[in-house]
């Protein structure tokens, strides 16, 4: 079987209400990247776009362009960031929306929802990291000092409906990627709770004509969902796990020294091992 690349598809290039509110007016992820400093001897940051191209990701020409490139260089499809926190908000959503009424962007795709709260993990308080290039003097001070900045509440039932009833019309397309009939979905945090959901989705899947829905859940050292019936492992978090206790941003976010580092070479001949030794089981590398 062909191997398909999925290129994870971050939505955080385009102004919205809550980043303004916390980060300050216009905030973007290109604001980290333009303060981008060296780290190591010869490496070159910031980075800077092609023809400083920092495009906004509300527009969809700029997916349309996305597209075009990703599959002229041999990537199958999108793996679109979802971030619903509860029936009143729904954030980042304007790529995704964008790519479901613009049949002509011809990219498969499927959600991977980042189901926590949004905490203030930019900061100084105590037990978060602090990336001082986006948080210094830059952001608005907020009540009390709030920590929770958008909170996760899964719900029940009834919250759970009107999710996958968001998530119908994008599943209903034929762009969306479905394996066996069902629709792929991908969930970062396990728990009991999700479980239930999970099941709830699955039924509810049924009902509009597919065969289930094909929940896969993140699998890490310290996230393993043991009656999940799918998993896949989130780059580079597992594989350098315990090397040096370094986060998925240690690429791009250097914000404490650390003791070993290791290249993107390396790395990844780690995740082909590991695919190929769960070659024969349901594991998304």
């Amino acid at each position: 079987m062909k191997t398909k690349v999925i290129a994870m598809y971050l939505p955080q290039y385009y102004v919205i209400e809550e980043n303004s509110k916390f980060w300050g007016e216009g905030f973007t992820d290109w604001v980290g990247v333009k303060k981008a400093q060296p780290f190591l001897d010869n490496q070159i940051q910031p980075r800077v776009p092609l023809n400083n191209n920092y495009y906004d990701l509300s527009d969809p020409n700029v997916l349309r362009w996305q597209a075009k490139i990703a599959k002229e260089h041999g990537v199958y499809g999108f793996g679109m960031y979802h971030y619903w926190f509860n029936n009143k908000q729904n954030l980042l959503t304007k790529p995704s929306e964008n790519l479901l009424l613009n049949k002509d962007i011809n990219m498969p795709f499927f959600f991977a929802w980042d189901n926590c709260s949004w905490k203030r993990t930019w900061s100084k308080i105590p037990g978060n990291d602090w990336a001082p290039i986006i948080d210094e003097n830059n952001r608005p001070k907020l009540e009390n000092g709030k920590e929770v900045l958008v909170e996760f509440k899964l719900g029940n039932k009834n919250d759970w409906k009107k999710h996958f009833d968001y998530l119908l019309p994008f599943f209903q397309d034929e762009r969306y990627i479905k394996i066996n009939n069902k629709p792929l979905f991908f969930v970062f945090h396990c728990s009991k709770g999700i479980l239930d959901m999970a099941s709830y989705f699955d039924e509810l899947a049924k009902n509009a004509g597919f065969d289930g829905i094909l929940i896969s859940f993140n699998k890490s050292p310290k996230i393993i969902c043991n009656k999940a019936k799918s998993m896949f492992t989130y780059e580079p978090t597992y594989c350098l796990y315990g090397l040096a206790k370094i986060s998925r941003y240690v690429w791009f976010k250097i914000t404490k020294k650390i003791s070993h580092i290791k290249s993107y070479d390396w790395a990844w001949k780690l995740i082909l091992r590991h695919a190929k030794h769960n070659n024969r089981k349901k594991i998304f590398d």
